[in-house]
């Protein structure tokens, strides 16, 4: 990066209104506290991590958009640090986040909506928009 790290430690989290490599990092470590998973990078690290995967240029390609970049923990467990974690784009950790799970319109993703709504009274409008939401999905 053309910006030294001390310079970079002292910036603020954000800067006219855009957040900072200062604050991803802070930020990345809040999401991660309050999903509760190990943050295990110091902001150095971080910094490193990031442009030996992506280059000089890293803060531009990272994030959660389509096509950018993100610091995937392996197979979605352990905590973040350097030797359990890779660099794949945000579409391939959507992927690999969503393995293993019910899809919708399989019997085990209408078992888990039915126990969510156990008890619910749909009224009939409700249940019409149902009826014509999946029919627009099955294409009827």
């Amino acid at each position: 990066m053309s910006v030294s790290l001390s310079a970079l430690q002292k910036q603020p989290e954000r800067l006219n209104g855009k957040i900072t490599p200062k604050g991803a990092f802070a930020q990345q470590r809040r999401d991660s506290n309050k999903r509760k998973i190990a943050f295990n990078f110091t902001f150095e690290e971080w910094i490193s991590w990031w442009e030996s995967n992506l280059g000089q240029d890293w803060f531009s390609k990272r994030g959660s958009r389509l096509g950018q970049y993100v610091m995937a923990r392996l197979g979605d467990k352990g905590p973040y640090s350097p030797e359990n974690v890779k660099c794949i784009t945000s579409e391939e950790n959507h992927i690999e986040g969503n393995l293993g799970r019910p899809k919708p319109g399989n019997a085990a993703h209408a078992r888990i909506l039915g126990l969510s709504h156990k008890g619910k009274k749909l009224t009939q409008q409700h249940r019409d928009n149902i009826k014509k939401g999946v029919r627009a999905f099955y294409g009827r």
